[in-house]
């Protein structure tokens, strides 16, 4: 394994624990390896059926990602979900090139360096997904295409070596829009997916959003483009 792999897997590691450890502070109950098989309403509260484990909640927060449409069936919200498969190279570490993420029209590419001095190269460029297996895999023909764009628009990263790449799994909507908002017909169901490859710095505001409609059923901020009737409306009308 190169030093820099090693490295961004430790990265990768130490964040994992300091999230882990900030929800054991808050007393969160991280229950893993359970997927939600199926629902049941018993009185004001839901029950998430999990295998052998049962957990009940007034409240739920369906953040599944690429299986969220799946979850929002079991609760009588149909919202069709499409999948991505984005693919992302991460180079050895260079001395500092740039400071801005670069994007370029007309090309398959994003371009960005680490504090650590890793070039991080991607653009929307495609692998493959698999929602049942919960895997996903890189194409290095279609993945070749960002990291020949870098180098065509930066000589100075000609020659670099590639440490490591990797495709991830999520949601995609129709309209390229998240769902975020309450489900038109589970009480006590809030909705947060489908962020279709744009979801990450729309993390804190996100996170405030569905704090006001857990706590309080509405929120201040403006979220109507964003409702889960839209897609569902948008499939009885197709």
């Amino acid at each position: 394994m190169r030093k820099e792999e090693h490295d961004a897997q430790l990265h990768k590691a130490g964040d994992d624990r300091g999230h882990r450890r900030a929800c054991d502070a808050e007393g969160v109950v991280i229950a893993e390896g359970c997927g939600v098989e199926a629902v049941d309403r018993h009185g004001g509260d839901w029950l998430l059926i999990c295998g052998s484990r049962r957990f009940r909640a007034s409240q739920i927060v369906n953040a599944a990602g690429a299986w969220a449409g799946r979850l929002a069936a079991l609760f009588g919200d149909a919202i069709p979900l499409g999948v991505r498969a984005s693919m992302m190279i991460v180079t050895e570490r260079l001395a500092p090139l740039l400071d801005p993420v670069v994007s370029v029209v007309g090309r398959a590419l994003s371009f960005k360096q680490a504090a650590q001095g890793t070039l991080v190269i991607g653009g929307g460029l495609q692998g493959s997904a698999d929602l049942d297996r919960e895997r996903s895999t890189v194409d290095f023909r279609q993945l070749a295409r960002g990291a020949r764009a870098a180098s065509d628009l930066f000589p100075a990263v000609q020659g670099v070596r590639i440490a490591r790449c990797w495709t991830g799994i999520e949601a995609e909507t129709r309209d390229h829009m998240p769902v975020i908002g309450l489900s038109p017909n589970a009480p006590g169901l809030v909705h947060a997916f489908g962020f279709s490859g744009h979801g990450f710095q729309l993390v804190p505001v996100v996170g405030a959003i569905l704090a006001e409609l857990v706590c309080e059923g509405r929120t201040r901020r403006e979220i109507a483009a964003f409702a889960p009737g839209r897609l569902m409306q948008e499939r009885a009308v197709a």
